[in-house]
């Protein structure tokens, strides 16, 4: 359970992708104000460069399959475990019922 007063973030467990790849997430209680930021790890659970910090994905709308993008980026990386990390703002309110791989989208 998350306090409203504080951040608070997941992680999930280590994930493969195949060749062109996409992340999608089914949230809902996003807004523009309270986004979530959703970043890979590598198997240390140290942020994947090109997908976290400065280049990490920003979700601001609700959605039952919004594509997760990074900048510059069109697909998940290949050949590599990863984890997924996604942050919740103080306050916000958002709920996220699913991470999902897909390579239909």
């Amino acid at each position: 359970r998350k306090e409203d007063d504080n951040d608070a973030h997941f992680i999930t467990a280590p994930l493969e992708a195949g060749r062109k790849t996409n992340l999608v997430i089914n949230a809902e209680g996003l807004t523009a104000d309270a986004p979530l930021t959703i970043e890979l790890l590598d198997h240390l659970d140290r942020p994947l460069q090109g997908y976290s910090g400065s280049e990490a994905s920003v979700i601001a709308s609700d959605g039952t399959q919004v594509r997760v993008v990074w900048p510059g980026k069109t697909y998940l990386p290949t050949n590599r475990k990863f984890a997924v990390k996604v942050k919740f703002p103080i306050n916000s309110t958002a709920k996220v019922y699913a991470l999902y791989l897909t390579q239909n989208l």
